[in-house]
């Protein structure tokens, strides 16, 4: 039986056949391996209503949502999985996945090994739970593990190599964001201005001068310790605000565009679509708390 057979006989959903028609494609190398080896992955785009229970068959999950937002309960427990966001699995865990409100894309790959057990330990014990958001790291997006599995020139040892990087790199930036006394100070200092004065005009050249260091170490070290450029990192705080302005108040989307930071309504329309795979004004529609009357 391959993969797909396999793990469709394991699920229990209301839409078998929309998951039969776009998930997964069978890894060709589908045997017993002492290395970390990928069985099956794929890239996923669904719509509300969607939802899907699995039982518990023998393999790690890793997910990363590339837009939209989901949902996974594990042990009763339930995990939101926004745009960014990585989900780890271990093997024989009864999970559910299913959309609320909105459109949901994202890649998934199943895989087991020998090292497995003690990686998914060792993630788990860190930050006690089953996700971790990434912030845009490109280093734990599933694209290359997806990418090099469709390569027919690539060969398994390639794909268990990028495994093993993928989450080495997981651990790694867990315990560089669970320990700030790694993080260089002057680091520490353009992450605290960015959090509080993000309406401000910033730059790399801006924040090169301000603290006499070449443009390149400042991106290279800020992304090493907080898994985005200084910008990046800058726009997604600005986009968490203006989530808050949107279901809280009645300004004007151009408004709250200039309010966060955004000189360009256009630019922020387009940034806020790719992290939450709505526009602004759909996303006010769907989630804006109702107004205290003045």
């Amino acid at each position: 039986m391959d993969f797909k057979s396999f793990y469709l006989k394991n699920i229990d959903s209301h839409h078998s056949s929309v998951i039969n028609s776009i998930f997964l494609k069978n890894n060709p190398y589908f045997h017993s391996s002492p290395f970390l080896s990928m069985k099956a992955y794929g890239t996923i785009s669904a719509s509300f209503p969607f939802s899907y229970s699995c039982s518990m068959i023998p393999y790690f999950v890793l997910l990363y949502t590339t837009s939209g937002e989901g949902q996974v309960t594990i042990n009763e427990s339930t995990y939101s999985l926004i745009t960014e966001t990585l989900l780890f699995i271990p093997e024989l865990t009864l999970h559910k996945f299913e959309i609320i409100h909105s459109n949901w894309t994202y890649d998934i790959v199943f895989f087991n090994g020998l090292l497995a057990s003690s990686i998914f330990d060792s993630f788990f014990s860190k930050i006690n739970s089953y996700t971790f958001f990434t912030n845009g790291n490109l280093l734990l997006s599933l694209k290359p593990l997806i990418h090099s599995a469709i390569d027919p020139l690539s060969s398994p040892y390639k794909q268990s190599l990028l495994l093993n990087c993928l989450l080495l790199n997981l651990l790694d930036s867990i315990e560089k964001a669970n320990n700030p006394d790694l993080i260089p100070l002057y680091l520490q200092k353009i992450k605290f201005t960015l959090d509080r004065n993000y309406s401000s005009d910033y730059s790399l050249s801006i924040l090169s001068a301000q603290y006499k260091i070449s443009p390149y170490k400042l991106c290279r070290e800020f992304s090493t310790y907080f898994h985005s450029s200084p910008i990046q990192y800058l726009n997604n705080v600005r986009l968490n605000a203006s989530i808050e302005l949107l279901t809280t108040s009645a300004l004007h989307i151009n408004e709250i565009a200039d309010k966060i930071g955004f000189h360009s309504t256009n630019h922020f329309i387009r940034l806020f679509k790719r992290k939450t795979g709505k526009t602004p004004l759909v996303y006010r529609k769907c989630f804006s708390l109702p107004l205290s009357p003045i």
